[in-house]
């Protein structure tokens, strides 16, 4: 729910799902794709991946920003271990040419 007059937010159904939740924001003539994933530690993590590469063939070259807990490991992020999920998230990302940016 968005309630400033100035958002407009547009949940794209066809990307979300009981994991995940992807919304067109548009501000100032601006429109980033916001994306809240959550990848299940039982499941393999190249189910979410691909999800991840949907809403960026979607997107098109637009703004993509990504919020995600992973169940995965990186000193990317600044875990203390980087696990086999950790390595295969850190190679997407890298591939995408992505950013992380953890505080």
């Amino acid at each position: 729910m968005v309630t400033n007059k100035y958002i407009d937010a547009l949940q794209l159904k066809q990307f979300s799902d009981t994991d995940a939740v992807v919304a067109e924001v548009t501000l100032d003539g601006v429109k980033p794709i916001l994306v809240s994933m959550y990848f299940d530690i039982g499941r393999q993590i190249e189910v979410d991946l691909s999800k991840i590469e949907a809403v960026l063939q979607h997107a098109n070259g637009a703004g993509v920003i990504l919020a995600i807990d992973s169940n995965a490991r990186s000193a990317s992020w600044h875990s203390s271990t980087t696990n086999a999920r950790g390595r295969t998230l850190d190679e997407y990302l890298m591939s995408k040419l992505l950013y992380v940016l953890n505080e």
